[in-house]
This record gives C-alpha cells, sequence and structure tokens, in this order.
C-alpha cells in the first residue's frame, strides 16, 4: 500500500546573502517519540532529495495532535514557520512505509 506524503519545499534568502533550502512535510509517528520523528524526518528528507532532486538544508514534520498543530525538526525552520505559517505544498512523495501517516 502506497502513503502519499505532502511536502513543500522553498528556499529563502539570509540575511548575508546565501540562501537556504527549506522542506516541511505533512506526516507524523504513530508513537510520537524522538527516535522516531528522528527517523521519519531524516527517511522523508532523503526520499526527497533522491525522488524529487531537492536541495534541502533544514527540514521539519508538521503534523496534528489533539487538533494541535506541532512541529518536529531543525529548529531555525520550526521558528520561521511558526511565524511566518506553513507554505503550500508544492510536492507530494509516494512511499511504501506503514509508518506514514
Amino acid at each position: 500500500m502506497k502513503f502519499v506524503v505532502n511536502l513543500a519545499h522553498f528556499r529563502q534568502q539570509t540575511a548575508t546573502g546565501d540562501f537556504i533550502d527549506f522542506a516541511i512535510f505533512d506526516a507524523k509517528t504513530e508513537s510520537g517519540n524522538e527516535s522516531d520523528n528522528l527517523a521519519l524526518l531524516n527517511n522523508l528528507t532523503q526520499s526527497a532529495i533522491q525522488m524529487k532532486k531537492l536541495k534541502i538544508d533544514q527540514a521539519a514534520l508538521v503534523f496534528k495532535k489533539n487538533d494541535e498543530l506541532r512541529f518536529y525538526g531543525s529548529t531555525d525552520l520550526i521558528n520561521y514557520i511558526s511565524r511566518a505559517g506553513i507554505p503550500k505544498w508544492t510536492h507530494t512523495l509516494e512511499l511504501e512505509d506503514p509508518n506514514v501517516n
């Protein structure tokens, strides 16, 4: 069974003029624990790099828990999307992993 994960990929210019590429994934783990979240984030990041040929410097998961929006991932990225909001989904990933939901 395939699972589809929404992905927002965007690029922001830094104060020094460089660019950082970000990825935000609409996915969560069943357990919600640190090690499972980290494994899922790493898996999705690697899948996006390989399948979509994206450059990703920082990444985060975004999901709802108890009707509250939650984030997991790069602190700078989480701080940014907490203020600016979640950008529109730009890609989807089709995965075989049953732990993605």
